[in-house]
This record gives structure tokens, C-alpha cells and sequence, in this order.
């Protein structure tokens, strides 16, 4: 889907960076983006998938009783 990015265009944006924020701004920037990061992976690990319920084991449908064993 992305294209690999390869050591050019990494220079590239963080010359961009640096151009944008300072060399003072940088260490906040960089900071607050791994912690949003961090953020990001605490919220998806918090996140169960749904349970599933078998369609035997489904509560609209009756249990079937088994007979007696004697």
C-alpha cells in the first residue's frame, strides 16, 4: 500500500522537521509522539475480540435433555 521509505527520504523529512520546529522544539516533538504512541498501544491491548458464542450454545435455542440412564 505505502512504498518503502528508504534512508534519503528519511533524511529528507527530518530535514523538513527541523525546518519546521527548531533544533529546540525537536526533543517535545519527538517526545509527545511516542507518547502518543505508547498511548495507542495501551488502548489496542485493552481491546478483547468479541466472544464468540457457538451456534449450538446459542440461549434462544432449548437445551436437549438426555434421557435417564438406569
Amino acid at each position: 500500500m505505502f512504498p518503502t521509505l528508504g534512508i534519503g527520504e528519511l533524511l529528507l523529512v527530518l530535514a523538513l522537521v527541523l525546518l519546521l520546529f527548531g533544533p529546540g522544539k525537536l526533543p517535545q516533538v519527538a517526545q509527545s509522539l511516542g507518547e502518543a504512541v505508547n498511548r495507542f498501544r495501551n488502548g489496542t491491548k485493552k481491546i478483547a475480540p468479541p466472544a464468540t458464542v457457538l451456534p449450538s450454545e446459542t440461549p434462544d435455542t432449548p437445551k436437549e435433555e438426555m434421557p435417564p440412564t438406569a
